[in-house]
């Protein structure tokens, strides 16, 4: 058989023979954004990649100043006082920047128990396939797959810097509208109400590129990347509720 004629195995049904991911951190994000099974099937064949650190330096980074400066608006909205920092760094004190500073570092670290519980999940799939986890690869994979919410915290603060309003989480301004919601059991308002703060276009962006990443990068079938899903979504709508978010 001609050799030119064998196709590399990308993952679950390759469609391409394109391998490698590209040098560069911008242009990973890229292909990422644009090209996600192409990205998570390169991925897939990569052993010793770097990246995936800046990508989380940024996401973390982005969500804590994005918090931090809805808090400050927040409060300035409650307290009809002028905002002092376009970063939402107020020059009250001390005790003020403590507080933002505990704002963000505390909206980073839901970001990285989210991480943990993913990859505690992501380990089914190769057992499910009859092979060992790889924590390491659920790692670069559950990384990858919070772009889009770094996205949205990255547009978020712009929008804030450039003097827009802070307003309601998702769409969580309308759930107070639906028939009957004042009678719902508390459980379900509660329940509600976090998924409607949750439900944006970039959330549900993340979990496609997880599903994506589970069934590309880590080879897995298709129930059992769905059933991954199907766990993560009800622990990410209760999550914050537990913690107090």
């Amino acid at each position: 058989m001609n050799s030119t004629s064998q196709q590399p195995y990308l993952g679950p049904h390759p469609t391409t023979t394109h391998t490698r991911l590209p040098r560069g951190l911008w242009k990973q994000i890229w292909l990422l954004v644009f090209q996600p099974r192409l990205f998570f099937r390169a991925l897939a064949r990569v052993e010793n990649t770097r990246n995936w650190v800046g990508v989380s330096i940024l996401v973390l980074g982005l969500t804590g100043f994005s918090a931090v400066r809805y808090e400050s608006l927040t409060e300035q909205n409650a307290s009809d006082s002028p905002a002092s920092s376009q970063l939402g760094l107020s020059e009250a004190g001390q005790d003020s920047f403590t507080d933002q500073f505990s704002i963000g570092l505390t909206q980073a670290s839901i970001i990285i128990l989210y991480w943990l519980i993913q990859i505690m999940l992501m380990a089914v799939i190769p057992l499910f396939a009859g092979h060992p986890p790889r924590f390491g690869k659920n790692l670069q994979v559950v990384v990858w797959a919070s772009v889009p919410l770094g996205i949205m915290a990255g547009g978020q603060l712009i929008y804030y810097v450039a003097g827009g309003a802070a307003g309601a989480a998702g769409v969580s301004g309308v759930i107070n509208e639906l028939p009957g919601y004042a009678d719902y059991p508390s459980a379900l308002r509660t329940a509600a109400r976090s998924l409607a703060e949750q439900l944006t276009v970039f959330w549900l962006w993340n979990l496609l590129l997880l599903y994506f990443g589970a069934r590309y990068a880590l080879t897995g079938k298709r129930w059992a990347c769905l059933l991954v899903l199907i766990i993560w979504i009800p622990l990410a709508i209760f999550l914050p509720t537990v913690l107090g978010t």
